[in-house]
Formats: structure tokens, C-alpha cells, sequence
């Protein structure tokens, strides 16, 4: 029987589950009954006695205040499976709105759960690091994800944005219609020096030099990393202590598991292989910045936790790529088994900022002049920036 293991309200003392883990006093719900939905049914309703608030049980569902019920895993297997949202959508009997809406409340619990493991993780390999260019809205837009990996477990430990000019040969008019889509939405300039910053800067959440004493960054030869680097404030000493060197690598280099950077080659690869906005040549691409990172959170979740690190059709079964890395099956495992089925509050597991900027859709899609939608529940209680 399912009862309540904390107050969902973030006001309430009871809000934290270790609280109420460690509490000797009564447990504060009582429960007053049922609501009917068309969704599931009858649904038990109970009474915070601290703070009065009442709350059903799917309020801890991922399937919150939604008027459907999908099966989140066949959608996330089909998603990195290098279905498209209408493919999928025809898949499961819905709309495309209504994947998408899926995919975002998967994301966020993806967010969680890799910021849940990296807050107490301790960096123990160096890291490679590389701009995916594809394009948003249409090919005037081009964008640079920025991607840290780990050199030897190939572990995505984090992402960032960029919006950048169209650049390369074009003719007259293919000029004439940049100039007019600028006028209308330009990108700022040094935007792909500032998402590499901001990627970069998220690296002393989980990197100590007293435990992993000389940490060394692969790139290609792309002139705009090492200003990047100087702009970080934490970088500048570890230079100076000689704890953090840049290594700058050809990129006409072949690309084999010898190059350094062979594991940003690799993920390149994943990515144009398995998620169908990212495909060469197709019909398919992102129209919506953020969704599209959304749905790239997915596909770490997969990546990172649920993928092998070797795929080995003998009888020999690789760990995931983020055991490899380091982190302890048991620290993620749990969390695993309830990524489908409960919904992680953002209260519980406060973001760095790097991971606000994706859970609060902070990108700026090209031409859009509406604001990003983001339901209130899902940073309802949160402090946004309480943790530098």
C-alpha cells in the first residue's frame, strides 16, 4: 500500500525525506479519502498535519496532471532508437505535443538523477571535449553543443548551447536572406567562447586536485577554447599550480581509439547515429532549442546509465558508462528503477548552474518571440542559483 514518504509541499518541515527518515515523531499524514480521475480512476488523497496541505498520490508521479497515461520506456527506447517525434507519436496513438511533453518530464528526472550522481562524485580521468554543430529552426542558425567526456569511460559529464552565425561560402542570395533573418534574430556575439565558459565552469562541482592531482583537457584546435578557458575564475590557479593543462589536438587526425580524442569523436558518432534530428541529410531537425536538448538529456540517460560500455553479443556484459567512470552502481541504481514511474522533485536535488539554464529552457530559440513554457510544478519551492 502506498503511503506518502514526504510533504510535497516545499514550505513544509516534511518536505525532506531524510526528516522524516530521522524523525522519532508521529508521521504527519492522515489519509481523507479519494478523488476520481478519468486517467486512473480513484486516487487516494491525504493531509500534511504540519503544514494542512492536502495531496493525491499522483502528485509523486511522473504522469502528474496529465490526462494520459504512456509507457515512458517504450517512448524513451524508441526516442534513442532514432525515432522521430511523429514516428513515435503513430507508435503510441497520440499527438507529437504530447511525446514532447513526455520527453520533457523524462529530462528532468535525468537532470536529477546525473546531478544526483556527479554532487558526490570525484573525477578520476581526464576529459576530451568538442562542439556537435548541427543546426536550429533552419540551416541560417547553426548551433555548437559543447560536450564534456570522459577519456576513458566516455562518460557525458556535461552539455551546453551555443547559437552561431551561418558561416562558409554561400551565394548572393543565400547572403540576401541571412541578412534579412538577422535583422530579425541575430546571435550574440561570442557565443560559443561564453557556452564553452559555462560548460568548463561546471567542472569544480566534481573535480578536486588533492584527489585526482593533474587534470588535463583534450580539444581540437578551434581558436576560440583557450580564451574561453581564461575567462574561468578557478582555472586560472589550477594553471598557475600547474594542476590543469589544455592539449589541443588536430582534428585531421584519423579518428581512432589512439587519438586523444576519440571519445568526443565517439559521441559524435552516437549522436548522429541514434537520434533522428541529428541525422545527416534528413527531413528531420530541431525547430525548438530546448526541446531539443530535452530530448538530448534522454538520450544520456541512456547513454550514461543504461548502455553498456562495450556492446559484446558473447556472454561477457560490460558496466555502464558511468560505472566506468567511477560512480557506484548502487548510487544510481534505485533511481534508475523509478525514472519511469516517479517524479524527482527539484527541491530535493538543487541544480549547479549550468543544469538550471536546461531545466528552466533558458536558451534562446531563433526567430521565437514567445517566452519558454515551463509548468509551475516544476520549479515550485526552488531557489534558483543556490549553488554556485
Amino acid at each position: 500500500m502506498f503511503y506518502p514518504s514526504f510533504c510535497p509541499n516545499p514550505a513544509c518541515v516534511y518536505h525532506s525525506p531524510k526528516i522524516l527518515k530521522n524523525s522519532t515523531l508521529l508521521v504527519p499524514f492522515v489519509r481523507i479519502g479519494t478523488y476520481y480521475t478519468q486517467v486512473v480512476g480513484h486516487v487516494p488523497r491525504y493531509r500534511c498535519k504540519a503544514c494542512g496541505k492536502t495531496f493525491g498520490i499522483r502528485t509523486f508521479q511522473l504522469d502528474y496532471y496529465t490526462k494520459r497515461s504512456l509507457p515512458y520506456h517504450s517512448l524513451h527506447q524508441a526516442l534513442y532508437s532514432g525515432q522521430n517525434l511523429s514516428s513515435i507519436a503513430r507508435l503510441l496513438h497520440c499527438s507529437p505535443a504530447s511525446i514532447q511533453n513526455r520527453i520533457d518530464r523524462l529530462s528532468r528526472n535525468t537532470l536529477l538523477i546525473h546531478q544526483h550522481c556527479l554532487r558526490t562524485h570525484r573525477l578520476t580521468e581526464d576529459l576530451a571535449a568538442d562542439g556537435y554543430e548541427r543546426f536550429d529552426r533552419n540551416q541560417y542558425f547553426p548551433n555548437n553543443i559543447n560536450l564534456t567526456v570522459g577519456k576513458d569511460s566516455q562518460f557525458v559529464y556535461g552539455i551546453s548551447h551555443a547559437t552561431i552565425r551561418r558561416k562558409g561560402s554561400m551565394r548572393s542570395e543565400q547572403k540576401a536572406k541571412r541578412k534579412v533573418l538577422e535583422s530579425q534574430w541575430k546571435p550574440p556575439r561570442g557565443a560559443l567562447s561564453d557556452s564553452f565558459s559555462f560548460l568548463i565552469q561546471d567542472l569544480s562541482t566534481f573535480w578536486e586536485p588533492s584527489f585526482h592531482p593533474k587534470l588535463t583537457l583534450y580539444t581540437d584546435e578551434h581558436p576560440a577554447y583557450p580564451p574561453a578557458l581564461r575567462k574561468v575564475p578557478f582555472l586560472k590557479e589550477a594553471l598557475t599550480l600547474k594542476q590543469f593543462s589544455h592539449t589541443q589536438i588536430s582534428s585531421k587526425l584519423p579518428r581512432t581509439v589512439c587519438n586523444p580524442l576519440f571519445p568526443s569523436n565517439y559521441i559524435d558518432r552516437e549522436l548522429t547515429k541514434d537520434i533522428a534530428a541529428y541525422h545527416r541529410e534528413s527531413v528531420c531537425f530541431v525547430r525548438n532549442v530546448n526541446n531539443g536538448l530535452s530530448r538530448l538529456l534522454c538520450y544520456l540517460l541512456y547513454h550514461n546509465y543504461q548502455k553498456p560500455y562495450r556492446i559484446h553479443w558473447g556472454a561477457i556484459r560490460f558496466p555502464s558508462h558511468a560505472q566506468v567512470a567511477g560512480i557506484p552502481l548502487e548510487r544510481f541504481k534505485k533511481k534508475l528503477e523509478q525514472v519511469y514511474v516517479e517524479r524527482f522533485f527539484l527541491t530535493h536535488e538543487p541544480l549547479t548552474p549550468l543544469w538550471e539554464a536546461l531545466w528552466f529552457r533558458r536558451y534562446k530559440t531563433p526567430l521565437k518571440k514567445k517566452e519558454e513554457y515551463l509548468p509551475k510544478y516544476a520549479f515550485r519551492g526552488y531557489t534558483q542559483g543556490s549553488i554556485k
